[in-house]
């Protein structure tokens, strides 16, 4: 229930609730990562082992894919980070008074549902309760983000649904150049990376 959780959130530490970001974002970018692993294995073993070959015989490419998924982790609480940020400039536009480190702790607290919606949130909740848990929970997942950006705005920071529906628009503009901005790059990089290593 996001209510119970975003619509409560008040003003607090920050550290805290970034750990959580990383680890989240650690563990859900990694079951990713041996997902993909495991079907490039299955389904072309020779190119698998091809890559893996390539990977290993060669140090800054070695390096790279083991610190991906802590960078890539890092990038994703980063964008989340600017996502709280957006959402208080949004409130605060819509007449909320400032305050970032309310917005951080709910950016950083929805990495949550980066996990819930994992491979390895799929297996937990397969684990826990069945294959109709785990399915039910990832499409619940998928459904929160509204439902708490709505708690957020409406019972946290005290807007009226005019104005949090403002504040929402508002956050769609702050984060649509950045989040291109930052897909582009992604690209660039990744592109570069197996220019120059191929």
């Amino acid at each position: 229930m996001p209510e119970l959780v975003f619509g409560k959130l008040r003003d607090g530490p920050v550290l805290g609730p970034c750990a959580f970001a990383l680890s989240v974002e650690c563990v859900a970018l990694g079951s990713l990562a041996v997902v993909g692993l495991g079907l490039t294995w299955l389904l072309t073993p020779d190119l698998a082992m091809d890559l893996a070959a390539t990977v290993l015989s060669r140090a800054p490419l070695t390096g790279l894919v083991l610190t991906s998924v802590p960078l890539l982790a890092g990038l994703m609480v980063g964008l989340h980070a600017l996502w709280g940020v957006a959402l208080e400039l949004g409130a605060r536009l819509a007449g909320a008074d400032w305050r970032p480190a309310r917005g951080l702790r709910f950016a950083f607290y929805s990495c949550g549902w980066d996990l819930l919606t994992s491979p390895a949130g799929l297996v937990f909740g397969f684990v826990s309760g069945g294959a109709s848990r785990a399915w039910r929970e990832t499409l619940c997942a998928a459904r929160v983000p509204r439902a708490a950006m709505d708690a957020y705005l409406i019972d946290s920071r005290e807007l009226s649904p005019a104005k949090s529906q403002r504040a929402r628009r508002l956050v769609v503009l702050f984060m649509g150049l950045p989040v291109l901005g930052g897909v582009v790059a992604l690209a660039w990089l990744v592109v570069e990376t197996i220019w120059r290593f191929a």
